[in-house]
């Protein structure tokens, strides 16, 4: 059987016009920032690739080594003519897995992946139409909860959303609590399920060389990483009219050992004024200055315990690989209980 792929745009403002409203707020704040979400296209689809299989970033490895043990048993524990929801648009070796497992299962499947990128969207929807034509395919253009809001008046078969590359890294852990329960459980199914991929807590040293937070200048890592900082930089040059010279930046990263989370900087090399044209701004930065890019928050197994218990979720099943370094974790959404049939007398 060969499904039609299909793209639904629910977006009512541009990608270009959420990256320009993320850039001012950013750069006009006391302590300035860029937003991770907006910081790559897909002018260099090669940079991502580097950065996230660079020998020393455990994550992916470690996700996709522990799906291709886990994806078949993973697939058993769901319902038959389980649909696939996705957060994020790429396809991933991680989502093949579990793609392959689970229409080996049950013959035929659909997969919704959600991403505010039409761009990615499209090319991730046309690879996979291409490799798995038993695979009903519909790409959502729109934010995770605006995009799981209308699935769920449309899909009334049994789902499971995946949340994977540990994303949910990038968010504080009280506010990404509060996202799985308001937005994106809040529109799941009793019965539904969340597959989740975690970053666990670790030695402060497996994470300076994870992210090229040391000293050493010749970090694999962290030079891919700084390309990849330096990267966002030339984007809003070429789509804003900005004057960034990318050289005058450098990388800079620690752990914070009170927040649990690695936070990531671009370090100001030199005084220096930026122009954005096209955002009517003039940037002043102080030798030092920092940018802040983002935070990378690590889960201790009580961290898991408490978003479990915050989100009113149940954990169901959790595989961590042998180093300890990521666990997945298998949630469901809790069954509504019976109702008691009442006699009058």
């Amino acid at each position: 059987m060969s499904f039609p792929h299909r793209l639904v745009s629910l977006q009512v403002q541009t990608h270009a016009d959420h990256f320009a409203e993320a850039i001012y707020k950013g750069l006009t704040a006391d302590s300035k920032s860029l937003p991770i979400k907006y910081l790559y296209d897909n002018s260099d689809p090669a940079l991502f690739e580097r950065l996230t299989h660079e020998r020393r970033c455990y994550l992916a490895r470690a996700e996709e080594t522990l799906l291709i043990r886990f994806a078949p048993r993973i697939v058993q524990q769901l319902e038959d003519n389980t649909a696939l929801i996705k957060l994020g648009n790429r396809d991933t070796p991680q989502t093949r897995h579990l793609i392959t497992a689970l229409l080996a299962k049950q013959g035929a499947s659909l997969f919704a992946p959600i991403d505010i990128s039409g761009d990615f969207l499209a090319k991730s929807i046309k690879c996979l139409n291409r490799d798995y034509p038993d695979l009903n395919l519909m790409g959502i253009i729109a934010d995770y909860s605006l995009g799981l809001n209308i699935l769920s008046k449309e899909i009334a078969q049994p789902c499971l959303l995946l949340w994977l590359g540990s994303d949910i890294s990038h968010i504080e852990y009280a506010k990404a609590a509060q996202l799985l329960r308001e937005h994106l459980v809040a529109e799941l199914k009793p019965g539904d399920k969340l597959l989740l991929g975690i970053d666990m807590k670790k030695p402060i040293e497996q994470l300076n060389a994870a992210y090229g937070c040391n000293n050493d200048k010749g970090n694999a890592m962290r030079l891919v990483s700084l390309s990849f900082a330096r990267h966002a930089l030339r984007r809003i040059n070429r789509q804003m009219q900005g004057n960034f010279i990318p050289e005058n930046f450098d990388y800079y990263c620690h752990y914070n050992t009170v927040l649990g989370c690695v936070q990531i900087y671009l370090r100001s090399i030199c005084e220096q004024t930026v122009a954005i044209t096209q955002l009517g701004l003039r940037i002043h930065l102080a030798e030092n200055e920092y940018i802040h890019i983002h935070n990378s928050y690590k889960y201790s197994q009580q961290d898991i315990q408490t978003l479990v218990e915050t989100t009113g979720l149940t954990l169901e099943q959790q595989w961590i690989d042998a180093d300890t370094l990521y666990s997945i974790n298998l949630l469901s959404v809790p069954l509504l209980p019976a109702l008691t049939e009442v006699q009058s007398t």
